[in-house]
């Protein structure tokens, strides 16, 4: 007699594989959606921010925030794949969602610490160009924000192999307890997907966007709304 098909989404049994972060044209477009949503989340900021930076200005430091954001995603993935490739019974997708919260909870610190550091470094070595973050000159040089882009991809480079540092010698733990906080949706693959790349990250993603954004525009460049210049204003706002 045969046996009937599994709910939707679901694993069927000897072949529980679990979710699995890259698999199907659904978790890369969950991906598309994850980035989309982050960068609303800032579009939103700015249109409701009283006191606006020069379009030039924000472009710059969104388009910093985004190749980190895009590095971030793609270490974070390999990793997962790694951890949770290489425990039996363990996740991809709990185990993304475990390096997602380490890069919340402890990356963003850590990036706030390193920037204020390279500043005052910055200050004491001469080096104008990364004196003040997201201060690219009057007018807005693309040679500042290369340089500052550069300086911004060294800190997260430092931030992640801390937090990596901190998966790989604690994989079992933290394997274990991503497991058991997706036991319930263990089963519904595309549910679980769901959850950990669009719904939690969103939130969380959202949050850090707001937080790296006052990190990493200056508190210096604001577009003067009444002289169409750039002020010394200390508003950071937009």
């Amino acid at each position: 007699m045969p046996h009937p098909p599994p709910p939707y989404g679901s694993l069927p049994q000897g072949d529980a594989e679990g979710c699995h972060l890259i698999s199907e044209n659904y978790a890369y477009a969950l991906q598309f959606i994850l980035g989309f949503a982050a960068l609303a989340g800032l579009v939103f900021k700015r249109w409701r921010a009283p006191v606006k930076r020069d379009l030039v200005v924000w472009m710059y430091d969104v388009s910093k925030q985004g190749f980190g954001a895009m590095f971030i995603h793609v270490w974070n993935i390999l990793l997962s794949i790694h951890e949770g490739g290489g425990i039996p019974g363990s996740d991809e997708c709990a185990m993304y969602f475990v390096n997602f919260s380490l890069d919340i909870a402890i990356g963003t610190f850590m990036i706030w610490c390193f920037v204020r550091v390279q500043e005052l470094t910055a200050v004491r070595c001469g080096i104008d160009s990364l004196k003040v973050t997201g201060d690219y000159g009057t007018p807005p040089l693309f040679s500042v924000y290369r340089t500052q882009l550069l300086a911004y991809t060294v800190i997260l480079v430092i931030c992640k192999a801390v937090t990596t540092a901190i998966v790989i010698a604690m994989d079992e733990v933290l394997s274990s307890l991503a497991k058991a906080l997706f036991s319930p949706v263990s089963a519904y693959p595309e549910l679980e997907l769901t959850l950990v790349m669009i719904i939690c990250p969103w939130i969380l993603n959202a949050l850090q966007f707001w937080i790296l954004d006052d990190v990493l525009m200056s508190e210096k460049v604001v577009l003067d709304t009444r002289s169409g210049s750039f002020g010394k204003t200390y508003d950071r706002d937009g």
